[in-house]
């Protein structure tokens, strides 16, 4: 089962490589050992920053589905703003845990898809952005803090980018890398990081337990 959503999940990607590719959603924030997280989740939160020379904010929603301890897909959707436009991105995505790689840290695969048309003010044109991410993310197994009850993760991966600005299309590969911290409570985790996916961004957000 979990091999059969995972070629799924990767089939659909590889497909819409050939269409292009951008990324847009939530920080990765999370443990890279699923097994202690409950098979459905929601999150909410916001990345602010760059994207190139363009201010960029996005403020978005997360529904979590955990297949078993060791396989999760999701799908997502965020009001997003790059300088003067703005519009709505869709994206879905994978995390597959590897076992007895690393010692001492948890390690999992994430692949993600995202897609945003955006429309300016006053201007006919509408720019479509496309992504395509694929991730290690690490974790670590030893909680740390003054209670031992903060967590830390990392991200590393490729970043597949396009753009159509009004028939202009410009695409480039990127390579993405950054971390965080997350917080639990007892209905679910706070999680706020930074990425450098060419320039710098920053998100934070609230993940909750849908028992």
């Amino acid at each position: 089962m979990r091999w059969l959503a995972l070629s799924v999940a990767t089939g659909l990607m590889l497909l819409s490589y050939s269409a292009q590719a951008e990324f847009f959603g939530l920080m990765s924030g999370r443990s890279a050992d699923l097994s202690k997280l409950p098979d459905t989740s929601v999150e909410f939160g916001a990345v602010l920053g760059d994207l190139g020379d363009a201010d960029y904010q996005y403020f978005g929603l997360r529904y979590n589905y955990r297949i078993d301890p060791g396989m999760m897909v999701y799908g997502d959707v965020g009001q997003t703003e790059i300088e003067d436009g703005d519009g709505l991105a869709f994206g879905f995505g994978f995390f597959y845990v590897v076992d007895g790689v690393l010692e001492n840290t948890d390690l999992a695969l994430k692949g993600s898809f995202h897609r945003l048309k955006t429309e300016e003010s006053g201007d006919s044109r509408d720019d479509k952005y496309q992504g395509l991410a694929i991730e290690a993310v690490f974790s670590g197994r030893s909680p740390f803090g003054a209670k031992k009850n903060l967590n830390w993760y990392a991200n590393i991966g490729m970043h597949r980018i396009s753009v159509d600005f009004g028939g202009s299309d410009d695409s480039e590969t990127e390579l993405g890398f950054g971390g965080g911290i997350i917080v639990p409570t007892d209905s679910g985790q706070y999680f706020a990081g930074i990425d450098l996916i060419d320039e710098m961004i920053f998100g934070a957000g609230y993940r909750y337990y849908w028992q």
